[in-house]
């Protein structure tokens, strides 16, 4: 999903709910939202481009299982580990695994 095309993000939101077919995706289609942009979008963000409340809401909490059901793994995330002295450093990783502890 974070690879998809402005086309797929539409196919998919369309497959959540027919009726989004003009309700939402004609909202969402001149936006220009791939799937690297999906995984961010917020009630708020949808309600800007004239998504209603409900819509929104529910859209949101599609892209949000979406997310936890199929991880992008090349997604970076960042956290603070401490280190054996109990310095914090910023460790940097791709996928799932923790950072490993520093030696």
């Amino acid at each position: 999903w974070s690879k998809w095309t402005r086309s797929q993000v539409l196919q998919w939101i369309t497959s959540l709910d027919d009726d989004w077919r003009t309700s939402v995706c004609s909202l969402l289609a001149p936006e220009g939202i791939t799937g690297s942009v999906l995984r961010a979008m917020t009630t708020e963000d949808l309600r800007s481009m004239g998504v209603s409340y409900g819509d929104a809401r529910r859209l949101v909490d599609q892209i949000q299982l979406l997310v936890s059901k199929y991880p992008d793994r090349n997604y970076h995330r960042h956290r603070s580990v401490a280190d054996n002295n109990g310095l914090d450093i910023l460790d940097e990783w791709l996928g799932d695994e923790p950072p490993q502890k520093p030696i």
